[in-house]
């Protein structure tokens, strides 16, 4: 364009799409109840808080002083003290009326405003009805994963390893696999009285997940991880224990080789969802869909055309073989850890005049060539 005349003038631009960017997976939600003397006046009910510390939360959440209850500290306390002292550093709180027992669907707070990929759990909440609300949450979102506690009391192996459903206490299978289930509850010794209280495993194993992400990426199975912040187990698991909760997807916190470690990264995945029945595999999933979800929206793309899906095999290739760089899929080359399919075979006329834009990913989560299939529908 010539600029020989004074004015205003409009160039058009051809700006290259911006790169897709990795959403962070180490965030968490701890949904529970506070004794109504230990609570500070002004914190509100079913509103998901941001915490940024444990005296954060003891600045927000509690009574000055905080007073002594029989027992030791509420599952809550213990759960945020567990989550910072293993590696988690972006948290919410959310609080359920003083007394609550089970967790109701209409307890939840409102997840929209928070992370994309979001751990969620309710440390004092272990019974069936409360297990399937916090199920029921994270099937319905992509990234949400829940963190589930076994019972506090001592039960027999053999019926934490049965489901609900034939009158054992492991929840019925999640057959997306966003969920895992812990056990057993944990000790951890009163800084003052120097007595021991059992707490939910659910706020530790959260922060060491959240870490395990930062040290070593969301596709590293969070086990063999030294649990910090406690002084030892409410019960022990032999290796004959283990043997039954491993097939049943229960992941056993063990005293072994010289420390008290998370012992096991699997899912509630039933058996024949073999491509869920870990969690680094779901979550690795998860982190991708998001990660190219988000992307593609923030790139404001056009009608679905050739153009348009031509730009979305290139943002979405080069995202995906960045993660094969990083070490993330399995595979010598990227043929072998990865595909992208956008094209007129899998958008065809129909799609195409209904503003549909249909995406399909193929990922080497866990063996070469091996691909798990991963699907997306954008409307343009």
């Amino acid at each position: 364009m010539s600029y020989r005349v004074p004015g205003v003038y409009v160039d058009e631009l051809s700006v290259p799409p911006q790169r897709l960017r990795r959403v962070d997976t180490g965030a968490a939600l701890l949904i529970g109840s506070l004794p109504a003397r230990w609570l500070a006046n002004d914190v509100p009910e079913g509103e998901a808080i941001a915490v940024e510390s444990l005296p954060d939360f003891r600045e927000h959440f509690l009574a000055a002083g905080d007073p002594e209850v029989d027992g030791g500290a509420p599952p809550l306390v213990g759960a945020v003290h567990g989550f910072f002292v293993n590696g988690g550093s972006a948290l919410w709180v959310a609080l359920v009326p003083p007394g609550r027992k089970v967790l109701r669907t209409l307890d939840l707070p409102d997840t929209d405003p928070l992370p994309a990929a979001l751990q969620l759990a309710a440390p004092g909440f272990s019974d069936a009805e409360s297990q399937r609300v916090l199920i029921g949450a994270c099937e319905a979102r992509t990234g949400r994963f829940a963190i589930l506690d076994g019972p506090s009391e001592s039960v027999p192996v053999s019926t934490l390893a049965k489901s609900v459903a034939d009158d054992g206490l492991r929840p019925d299978p999640v057959e997306s696999g966003r969920a895992a289930l812990y056990v057993p509850w944990l000790l951890m010794r009163d800084s003052k009285t120097g007595d021991e209280h059992s707490v939910p495993a659910c706020g530790h194993v959260c922060g060491a997940i959240a870490g395990n992400d930062a040290d070593r990426g969301v596709h590293t199975a969070p086990a063999n991880i030294v649990v910090r912040g406690i002084s030892g187990l409410a019960r022990s698991f032999s290796d004959r224990d283990q043997g039954v909760l491993n097939p049943a997807g229960i992941n056993a916190i063990r005293a072994i080789n010289n420390g008290i470690r998370i012992w096991g990264a699997r899912t509630l995945a039933p058996p024949d969802m073999a491509e869920w029945r870990f969690i680094p595999t779901r979550r690795l999933a998860d982190m991708i869909l998001l990660s190219v979800e988000q992307g593609l929206a923030a790139a404001g793309l056009d009608e679905n055309s050739a153009n348009t899906r031509s730009t979305v095999r290139e943002l979405v290739g080069d995202f995906l073989l960045q993660v094969w760089q990083d070490g993330m899929l399995q595979g010598q080359s990227p043929e072998d850890a990865f595909f992208v399919r956008c094209d007129e075979r899998n958008n065809n006329a129909a799609d195409v005049e209904a503003g549909r834009l249909n995406l399909e990913i193929g990922i080497a989560a866990l063996r070469p060539a091996e691909f798990i299939l991963l699907r997306i529908a954008m409307t343009t």
